[in-house]
């Protein structure tokens, strides 16, 4: 996926992506911009920033707000940290019964 960010009244930044959706194709955008890869020169969007999503090989462009990108990367954070709790303590009580 291609992903551009802009910010209003800003240069369009482009960046090309493998993602699994929308939010995840800008949120490797912003994880890009915060590690300042070399010769990227991007700039650090924030939650007023709008990215611009193509699918490659695609005429659509989907457009998602950075606030929304924050707060689906969170989410999916959790669900991560709940499911590695959640495997911890199958195996501790699996343990605990043997």
């Amino acid at each position: 996926m291609c992903c551009d960010c802009a910010r209003p009244q800003g240069i369009p930044h482009t960046v090309e992506v493998l993602a699994r959706s929308t939010y995840h194709a800008a949120a490797l955008f912003i994880g890009k911009a915060r590690g300042k890869s070399p010769g990227q020169n991007l700039p650090l969007p924030d939650g007023k920033t709008i990215f611009e999503v193509r699918p490659i090989g695609e005429e659509r462009v989907y457009r998602v707000l950075g606030e929304r990108v924050e707060r689906w990367a969170n989410e999916e954070a959790r669900k991560q940290h709940d499911e590695v709790y959640e495997r911890i303590n199958r195996r501790r009580s699996r343990s605990q019964r043997g």
